[in-house]
């Protein structure tokens, strides 16, 4: 059996397995800066479970890092799952291992500000400059 037919039928009994202990999440994959987790980038919805990283058997007090399991044939590196209470982050979906994900508790949104170029004023404007990103799930 090669290494794609091997994957293939990890990823799917990972998918029967979610099925059974997990609930459903949103697959969102992002398509520009602003609001990665839209109804646009909307791709589909699927069961996943989640469990800490690491091997401990609760959560510790500002756990990150959570192993996903879901059927990762779906996915990708970089995508969102959500549901109304939760946000992970794909970080890392390598063959043959867990699915590292990052859970995603918090929004920001980064703006770089106007440089002042009037008169000797060194500092910046307060009103906002170019945004870089906006509504972004983050950790």
């Amino acid at each position: 059996m090669d290494e794609r037919t091997l994957q293939d039928r990890m990823s799917k009994g990972m998918g029967v397995a979610a099925r059974r202990v997990g609930c459903l999440f949103d697959l969102y994959r992002p398509a520009g800066i602003v609001r990665p987790v839209s109804p646009g980038n909307r791709v589909m919805t699927l069961s996943a479970a989640f469990k800490p990283s690491g091997g401990r058997a609760g959560v510790a007090y500002g756990q990150s890092l959570w192993s996903g399991t879901f059927d990762s044939s779906y996915t990708q590196t970089g995508d969102y799952l959500a549901n109304a209470s939760e946000t992970y982050f794909l970080a890392s979906q390598l063959p043959g291992l867990d699915v590292r994900c990052v859970r995603t508790n918090r929004v920001v949104s980064i703006v770089r500000p106007m440089p002042a170029t009037q008169g000797g004023y060194s500092g910046f404007f307060s009103t906002p400059g170019d945004v870089v990103v906006t509504d972004w799930p983050a950790c």
